[in-house]
C-alpha cells in the first residue's frame, strides 16, 4: 500500500519523455534554436519528474531568477528561452503529479481574474488581426509569472515549509550580497561578463551594482525585496529573535546594497514597502524613532532629494513627450480608449515581443524620433527603452477592461496576503506580511520595469503569493484569540505576544489537545495566550 502511494504521486517518466520528445520535433523543424533547447531540456524534465515537488518548486524559481543572467554571460542563443521552458516543465511536472494523484487543480486567488486579462487580451488580438505567431509569443511572454503562480499552487505547502523556505532565502541573499561585493571590487571585469550592457555604469565614483543579475535594476529590485523580507521578524523581534538570527545584519546589508544600485525606482520602492510594514505594525517606539530621525535626515538629503525630485519631474513632466516612460504610459491609454473594449492586442505594445518586431503601432506613432523608442533601421535611437515600463503592455494590449481584469487579479493576491497576515500562526503571519511589502514595492517599481513578466520581481511575487494561499486555505480558520476577542488591526494575532508557551505533554500531543489552544492545520492543537 505504501508503494502506490508513492506512484500515484510521480508523472511516469515514459509519459513525460514522449510528450516532450514529440514537442522537441515540432519545435526543431520550427525554430533550431528552441528545438534544441527543448531537446537538452528532456534530460533536466526526466530528473524534475522524480524531485520531491516542494525542491522542484524552489529550484525551478532559482532557475527563473538567473535566466537572464546565463544567457548573457553565455551568450548561446538556445539560453534565451530558459525562463520559459522552465515554467512550462515545472508547470507540467506540478499539474501532473496533482492530477495522477486524484487530486483537484487549486485555482489561487485572482485566477480567473487574469484569465479575464488574457481572454481579453486574445480577443483584442483577434480584434486587431495581429499575426498568430507574435500574438502567442506575446501571450505566453505576459502569462509567464501567473503560470508559474498557478503551478505552485498545486503543491501540498504547510507551516512546516516556512522556516527551511526562509533559510534558503537567507543563503540566496547571502550568496547575492557576496556576488555584489566582488561586483564592487571589480566592476569592470564583473559587469563584462554579466552585464547586458558589457560595461559597469558609474554614478560619481562608485558603479551601479549589478551582483549575480544583468541589470542595476534588477538587483535593487531583488535587494528591496529582501530588505523587506528581513524586515518583517525584526518588528517582532520580542518573538523572533531566537528564530530569526542575523536577520538584522542581512536587512543593513540588503538595504545598502539597494542604494549602491544607484536606482531611484528601487530605494523609494524600499522605503514605501518598509513603512508600510512599519505602519501595520503600529510600534509605538518605531514611530516614535521615525518621527525624531525622518525630519533630521530630510533636512541633511534635502541637496539631494531636491536635485532628484527637480529631474524627476523635468524628465516626465516637463518634456514627457520626448520621455520614453511618459510618451509610452499616455500612448497605451490612447490606444486603448481608440479600441475599446480591447487593445490592440498582444505583442503589438510595450511588451519585448513589440521590441523585437518592432510594432507597426510604433511606427504609427512616429516613436522612431522619440530618445530611446527608436526602431532597429535607425542606429542613433534604437529601441532600447521599449519595455522600461509595465503598464503600457497591460493597458495598451489588452485594453481598459483587460487591464482592470489584471488589477484585478493582483488584488486578489494582496487580500491573500492581508488574510496571512492577521494570521495566528507567527511564521504565516511574517509570510504575509512580506507578501504586503512586496506588493507595495513591486506596484511602484512597475513604473520603470516590467516587473510582472520578469526576474526578480515576476517569479518572487507570485511565488510567494502561491505558498501564501495554499498554507492559509490548507489550515482550519482559528479563533483570533483565546478569550474571544479579534486581533487588533495591523497585528498578526493577539497569540503573537505569546508564542513560547508551555510545553504539551505527550498525551495530549497524542490526543491532539493542548490546554487553551486552537486546532492548527493537522487537526492537532497549538498553543496560544491572549496577547
Amino acid at each position: 500500500m505504501a508503494s502506490g502511494r508513492r506512484g500515484s504521486g510521480v508523472v511516469p517518466a515514459g509519459l513525460l519523455t514522449a510528450v516532450a520528445a514529440a514537442a522537441a520535433g515540432v519545435l526543431v523543424a520550427v525554430s533550431e534554436g528552441r528545438g534544441l533547447a527543448l531537446v537538452l531540456g528532456l534530460v533536466v524534465l526526466l530528473g524534475a519528474a522524480r524531485l520531491d515537488p516542494k525542491k522542484l518548486a524552489v529550484l525551478g524559481v532559482i532557475a527563473v531568477l538567473l535566466a537572464r543572467t546565463v544567457e548573457i554571460a553565455t551568450d548561446v542563443a538556445a539560453t534565451a528561452y530558459i525562463d520559459e521552458i522552465v515554467i512550462a516543465y515545472v508547470t507540467v511536472v506540478l499539474v501532473a503529479r496533482r492530477l495522477l494523484a486524484h487530486h483537484h487543480l487549486r485555482w489561487p486567488a485572482g485566477s480567473w481574474m487574469f484569465a479575464g486579462f488574457v481572454a481579453f487580451g486574445a480577443m483584442s488580438s483577434v480584434a486587431s488581426a495581429v499575426p498568430f505567431g507574435i500574438a502567442a509569443a506575446g501571450g505566453i511572454l505576459v502569462v509567464k509569472g501567473v503560470l508559474l503562480y498557478f503551478a505552485l499552487a498545486q503543491v501540498d505547502w504547510t507551516r512546516e515549509d516556512i522556516p527551511w523556505l526562509a533559510r534558503t532565502a537567507a543563503w540566496a541573499v547571502g550568496v547575492t550580497l557576496l556576488c555584489a561585493l566582488v561586483n564592487l571590487l571589480l566592476p569592470g571585469a564583473w559587469t563584462a561578463v554579466f552585464a547586458n550592457t558589457g560595461y559597469a555604469q558609474y554614478r560619481s565614483v562608485l558603479p551601479s551594482l549589478i551582483g549575480p543579475f544583468t541589470h542595476p535594476l534588477q538587483f535593487g529590485n531583488f535587494m528591496a525585496m529582501a530588505a523587506i523580507a528581513c524586515a518583517a521578524p525584526l518588528l517582532y523581534w520580542a518573538q523572533t529573535r531566537t528564530q530569526a538570527k542575523g536577520a538584522l545584519w542581512l536587512f543593513l546589508a540588503s538595504a545598502l546594497a539597494v542604494v549602491l544600485s544607484f536606482r531611484r525606482t528601487a530605494i523609494v520602492g524600499m522605503l514605501a514597502g518598509l513603512s508600510y510594514l512599519a505602519l501595520r505594525r503600529r510600534h509605538a517606539s518605531l514611530l516614535i524613532t521615525a518621527l525624531l530621525v525622518l525630519p533630521l535626515a530630510g533636512i541633511v538629503l534635502y541637496p539631494v532629494l531636491q536635485e532628484v525630485a527637480v529631474a524627476t519631474y523635468e524628465n516626465y513632466i516637463v518634456l514627457g513627450e520626448e520621455t520614453a516612460r511618459t510618451r509610452l504610459t499616455v500612448d497605451s491609454v490612447t490606444l486603448a480608449v481608440q479600441h475599446f473594449p480591447f487593445g490592440v492586442g498582444f505583442g503589438r505594445f510595450g511588451s519585448s515581443i513589440a521590441a523585437d518586431e518592432y510594432s507597426p503601432e510604433y511606427a504609427r506613432l512616429g516613436y522612431d524620433t522619440v530618445r530611446g523608442l527608436g526602431g532597429p533601421s535607425n542606429p542613433n535611437n534604437h529601441g532600447r527603452w521599449l519595455t522600461d515600463t509595465q503598464w503600457p503592455a497591460i493597458v495598451g494590449e489588452a485594453g481598459i477592461v483587460g487591464a482592470a481584469f489584471f488589477t484585478a487579479g493582483l488584488a486578489r493576491i494582496f487580500m491573500t496576503f492581508r488574510k496571512a497576515g492577521r494570521g495566528t500562526h507567527l511564521p504565516l503571519a511574517l509570510l504575509g506580511l512580506t507578501g504586503m511589502g512586496w506588493t507595495l514595492n513591486v506596484l511602484i517599481g512597475s513604473v520603470a520595469f516590467p516587473v510582472f513578466v520578469t526576474a526578480p520581481t515576476s517569479p518572487l511575487l507570485f511565488g510567494l503569493a502561491a505558498i501564501a494561499y495554499v498554507i492559509l486555505t490548507g489550515s482550519p480558520s482559528t479563533p483570533a484569540a483565546v478569550d474571544g476577542s479579534p486581533p487588533a488591526a495591523g497585528r498578526p494575532g493577539a497569540a503573537l505576544a505569546g508564542v513560547a508557551g508551555p510545553p504539551a505533554t505527550a498525551g495530549a500531543r497524542r490526543r491532539g489537545t493542548v490546554p487553551g489552544g486552537v486546532p492548527d492545520q493537522n487537526g492537532d492543537r497549538e498553543q496560544q495566550h491572549p496577547g
